[in-house]
């Protein structure tokens, strides 16, 4: 039975008193096809084992939110089309099932065609093949689900990835765009061409080539208010390339990542890389928050120029509380008013600068020893010793009742302090939250006390607000068990955890 034979159904399941339209009230099979034209203004609604079909030269326009299962659903040569002010949310798996060896790129042309103007979220949800680069829309967000991947197909020629641009103004007023985990891709992973607000977040990005590129192209002569984010890049041989044009400009913008790790060894590889001619640089910052110390690549550079002029006005900040590879470089090429935060763990080594031009600034930071770190407590100071410094992305944090003297309003805040070795003014992932669990010999029981925010005030200081949602005052007596002997409050202390935020 198609939707041309059955006219009268389909007529009254769009009555005012329906609030869903559901496929399988007019197939009881497997499958419904659409034999004409149709536009539904009501969420379509498929069973779990129902697929839809729309014949050649047929359209099937959805005006409202689909109400789809995770796998194959849409079918046939004709076209869906998603209509009205959006964002709908849509899945590659609606078109090409869970089979993670098939082209994603059928799938996401498909998914292209049927957004048209409109505002669409592509939830990832799988591992997903490209066969070639796919290039994103301004009116096309990328959410993926919690171990989703993307990689290339083996019949994949140039090895790229996402391709954002060239031009275009990806504003969305709600967040960054949160891409899957990366990995595999010969050529550049990610790139944001001649790009206006973009903002991307990558749980990892690893084993390729370049990892992020910021471009230039055409008439898209300038990148503005573009941030990219890759928490962890692993065995990738340049993390982040600029290459653009002599003239183009590259402004308000970052790169940020958390952790840089195991570069490959057979070819020189860069944190920072300047490619083509020279832009025009201006508040664009560069962040490498920690590099591995037992990268082997004795090439390896933190910053390098290998663009047909000196560079100027680039920044970069290397705030490594794991220290550098001693036989690395940390600046190669020409740069003028160059900006370079590098704190170094251990003594530096010969080899640090093979650079020349003008006016350039290096910020070596002060030696401190990781081993010394073993303060866990939450205290009411800022700027502590460096012996005093947490550096565990996970720990467990306590709060002694010591500091919890007096009488607590309800609903009133306190302000603690801990002291970590990367809140340098540039984490963006902290997570502070219930405590760890307890030992038979031990209680740690909360009375109502929360967090109510953290945040990194730089000078490795982390803010931490705790507020009283008890509804009374809190007291002593609060913390005080029946044998008369008082405990502590114990909180977990999360930085940098993919997906998790303040």
């Amino acid at each position: 039975m198609t939707s041309g034979t059955s006219g009268r159904r389909w007529a009254a399941d769009l009555s005012s008193k329906t609030t869903y339209i559901y496929a399988d009230k007019f197939k009881a099979s497997g499958r419904l096809t659409i034999g004409t034209s149709l536009t539904l203004n009501k969420p379509l609604v498929t069973g779990r084992f129902m697929s839809i079909t729309v014949n050649a030269g047929k359209t099937l326009t959805l005006r409202s939110q689909p109400r789809f299962p995770r796998g194959r659903v849409l079918g046939g040569d004709g076209n869906v089309v998603f209509s009205g002010p959006g964002p709908f949310w849509v899945l590659p798996d609606w078109w090409m099932g869970s089979n993670s060896n098939t082209d994603a790129n059928v799938a996401l042309r498909k998914i292209i065609t049927a957004c048209g103007t409109t505002k669409c979220d592509v939830i990832m949800t799988a591992s997903l093949q490209l066969s070639g680069q796919f290039a994103v829309p301004q009116n096309i967000r990328i959410w993926s689900s919690s171990g989703s991947k993307l990689a290339p197909h083996s019949s994949s020629k140039s090895g790229n990835g996402l391709v954002f641009g060239p031009g275009g103004d990806y504003t969305s007023g709600y967040g960054p765009m949160d891409l899957p985990n990366l990995s595999g891709f010969f050529g550049t992973a990610v790139q944001a061409i001649g790009t206006s607000n973009l903002q991307l977040y990558i749980p990892s990005l690893g084993a390729s080539g370049t990892g992020v590129r910021f471009g230039t192209q055409g008439d898209a002569r300038s990148i503005r208010g573009t941030t990219v984010e890759p928490f962890l890049v692993s065995t990738v041989r340049d993390t982040i390339v600029v290459d653009s044009r002599a003239g183009d400009s590259l402004s308000t913008s970052s790169a940020y990542t958390h952790f840089l790790v195991g570069v490959p060894t057979t070819a020189q590889s860069s944190g920072l890389k300047f490619l083509g001619g020279t832009p025009t640089l201006s508040s664009f910052v560069t962040t490498i928050m920690s590099v591995d110390p037992n990268i082997k690549n004795p090439t390896f550079n933190l910053i390098t120029n290998k663009a047909s002029g000196p560079i100027s006005n680039a920044v970069i900040r290397a705030p490594a509380w794991a220290g550098f590879p001693a036989d690395s470089t940390f600046v190669s090429g020409v740069f003028n008013g160059l900006s370079a935060l590098v704190k170094v763990a251990g003594s530096i080594k010969t080899k640090v600068l093979s650079s020349s031009g003008a006016n350039n600034a290096y910020d070596w930071g002060g030696a401190w020893n990781r081993d010394a770190a073993v303060n866990m407590y939450a205290g009411r100071q800022k700027n502590p010793p460096a012996s005093a410094l947490i550096t565990s992305n996970y720990a467990s944090i306590k709060f002694p009742p010591a500091l919890l003297t007096g009488s607590w309003p309800a609903g009133g805040t306190r302000t603690f302090y801990l002291n970590h070795v990367m809140a340098t003014g540039g984490l963006k992932r902290i997570l502070l939250g219930p405590g760890r669990v307890p030992t038979l010999a031990e209680f740690t029981i909360n009375p109502g006390i929360v967090v109510h925010s953290i945040k990194d005030v730089g000078s490795y200081n982390l803010e931490v607000t705790l507020r009283n949602t008890l509804g009374r005052a809190l007291t002593k007596k609060d913390l005080t068990l029946p044998s008369g002997s008082s405990y502590s409050l114990y909180f977990n202390l999360m930085i940098g955890v993919p997906g998790l935020g303040v």
